[in-house]
């Protein structure tokens, strides 16, 4: 195949871009050998070779590819584009709302499309990918909101989310501590730390945070799954016990529970039934997801259940 001494040094520019991404890669990665293969292949149908000194001399240049073309892509929308972008962005966070997800996504990226430059944007659609359990999608956005934004709390917040559903909790710790360093009145970013740290500090001692089924049934009960949840661990959690006691601080929560428990207590007394608990439990569980909606979605992920986070309706 011929090529120009253009085309030759765009090759050999880019031999140079995965050589670098190699070495970044540990040396067991699956990932670091196909780029190592296909860095071969290119090499070879190209007949070009980075490591030769000639030809590093006449093809190289003193600007890396990725600088390049870092430096020639649109790094702003228009500004008569930002209205409908605004628009778009609304639009996902009402697609979220209804649990129409992929329409979010699909706004949040016309968006961003529309104003590459935004942190939000990205931060929102990593949001919408949660709910579709891409987290790699997710910590994807939110590593891009950090690079637009590098005093983002949210992002940082948010990716630290992503990293613990990947059970990257050592990251999720680094990202957390960020968050809570740019926004240190944030009371949920410091819960949240806690909540990550815990589940590292188990990870390190080998116990994944495991426990038995939930009611003693197994892995299965009452004919559906039940996932292992470890009540110890969340009944020593300090952020839960605090947000706990500051529901329960509150009159009208305090005299419902108050209301419940003496009816199950008084044999006199009539029993209050499933639905006097469920909506003494609901009204605990609202209250307590006002109160910290950040420290619910961990909770939520550690009972197996959906762990992703809506986009804010006040973006920062």
């Amino acid at each position: 195949m011929s090529l120009n001494h253009d085309e030759r040094r765009l090759v050999f520019a880019f031999l140079q871009f995965l050589e670098s991404k190699i070495e970044s890669f540990h040396p067991d990665d699956e990932s670091r050998e196909g780029l190592e293969v296909a860095k071969e292949c290119i090499q070879s149908s190209f007949k070009i070779d980075p490591n030769d000194e000639n030809e590093r001399k006449e093809l190289a240049h003193s600007e890396s590819l990725l600088s390049i073309f870092k430096r020639n892509l649109p790094q702003e929308g228009k500004e008569e584009d930002r209205p409908k972008a605004e628009e778009l962005k609304n639009q996902g966070n009402d697609y979220m709302k209804t649990g129409e997800h992929a329409k979010a996504i699909d706004a949040y990226t016309e968006a961003i499309r529309l104003q590459p430059s935004s942190a939000i944007y990205y931060c929102n659609r990593a949001a919408a990918y949660c709910k579709l359990d891409n987290f790699v999608a997710a910590e994807r956005d939110c590593t891009r909101a950090i690079e637009l934004d590098p005093k983002y709390s949210k992002a940082y917040a948010r990716r630290g989310f992503v990293l613990s559903a990947l059970n990257r909790f050592s990251e999720a710790v680094s990202c957390y501590k960020q968050a809570v360093q740019i926004d240190p009145s944030n009371d949920s970013y410091r819960q949240n730390l806690e909540l990550a740290e815990q589940k590292m500090r188990e990870c390190d001692l080998g116990g994944g945070g495991a426990g038995a089924g939930i009611g003693g049934g197994g892995p299965q009960a009452g004919g559906f799954s039940v996932p292992p949840f470890d009540f110890g661990a969340l009944m020593a959690n300090p952020a839960l016990m605090q947000m706990a006691q500051t529901v329960m601080s509150n009159p009208s929560m305090r005299d419902a529970w108050t209301g419940v428990m003496g009816q199950m207590a008084n044999p006199s007394q009539p029993a209050p039934g499933m639905s006097g608990l469920l909506q003494a439990g609901q009204q605990m569980a609202e209250q307590l997801a006002r109160s910290n909606p950040e420290l619910v979605q961990q909770l939520r992920q550690q009972m197996g259940r959906d762990p992703s986070q809506p986009p804010s309706e006040s973006d920062p």
